[in-house]
């Protein structure tokens, strides 16, 4: 997987190979790049280059990664015909924690480094939290993602409907064996800025392990809880677009998008 051209693993829509930034948005886990087919539109400024993982969405036919440092290495390779202009990683929930180790990998191997990491609904990677098993019950998985909703249309899926479920499950149970495949390892603080947005009502998080982030970076840091549960993304995607775009707005030079401009 290490040697996959660029086009394998991020979806574009449309390219913007010109733009001043690219934005790598990764998903959560069981999501695809599709959960990001709309940024662009809202981000015009940006080249929004959201990230395929083998065994998701268009790579559905693929073996997933046995393991997430295969997987880190994997895109670090993959990726590494987009990182000739200054980008920015996204990463919601799982992806945040994705997003984080590739930017550690992209250091250990004196590769370009990004410009700023944004992350959503995940912890500080040194207090990650205890998630099903990929041996845990249909019904048992059902109940936990329904936990952390906090309303009917914040899931952007329904829990409900049996085809979408039986494609849908083994992806995330792909995605819950690699994060149990996880161990962190300390490591010094990335130079970027980190910004990290959480929901007030997520079950999943505490904002004192939200604000732990903060010893990730030795750049500026910013924290900004939302009054949503986990997957905001679906529910307030308006206000989180406006809030990237300001942030990256603030930290790239060129990286001003009509979302940002919006709200001022």
């Amino acid at each position: 997987m290490a040697g996959a051209a660029h086009e394998t693993w991020v979806l574009r829509w449309p390219p913007r190979p010109a733009a001043a930034v690219r934005l790598f948005c990764f998903p959560y886990a069981g999501g695809s790049a599709a959960l990001y087919r709309s940024w662009s539109d809202a981000l015009p400024a940006l080249d929004v280059c959201a990230v395929e993982l083998p065994g998701h969405g268009a790579r559905r036919a693929e073996p997933p990664a046995p393991d997430l440092a295969a997987l880190v290495d994997a895109l670090a390779g993959g990726l590494a015909p987009l990182l000739d202009r200054p980008f920015a990683l996204f990463g919601f929930s799982f992806g945040a924690l994705v997003a984080f180790e590739l930017a550690r990998r992209l250091r250990r191997e004196r590769r370009p480094e990004p410009v700023a990491l944004v992350a959503c609904s995940f912890p500080a990677p040194q207090a990650t939290p205890p998630l099903p098993g990929p041996e845990t019950s249909d019904d048992e998985l059902l109940a936990f993602l329904g936990s952390l909703a906090a309303g009917p249309g914040e899931l952007g899926f329904r829990l409900d409907d049996p085809e979408l479920l039986a494609f849908w499950l083994p992806v995330l149970r792909g995605d819950l064996r690699l994060y149990a495949s996880y161990r962190y390892v300390d490591e010094p603080p990335l130079d970027c800025p980190l910004a990290v947005f959480g929901g007030s009502a997520d079950p999943l998080l505490r904002a004192a392990d939200l604000g732990r982030w903060e010893e990730q970076t030795t750049a500026a840091f910013w924290l900004q809880l939302l009054p949503t549960g986990h997957y905001f993304l679906h529910s307030h995607r308006a206000l989180l677009l406006r809030l990237v775009a300001k942030q990256l707005a603030a930290i790239a030079p060129g990286a001003a998008s009509a979302a940002e401009e919006r709200d001022t």
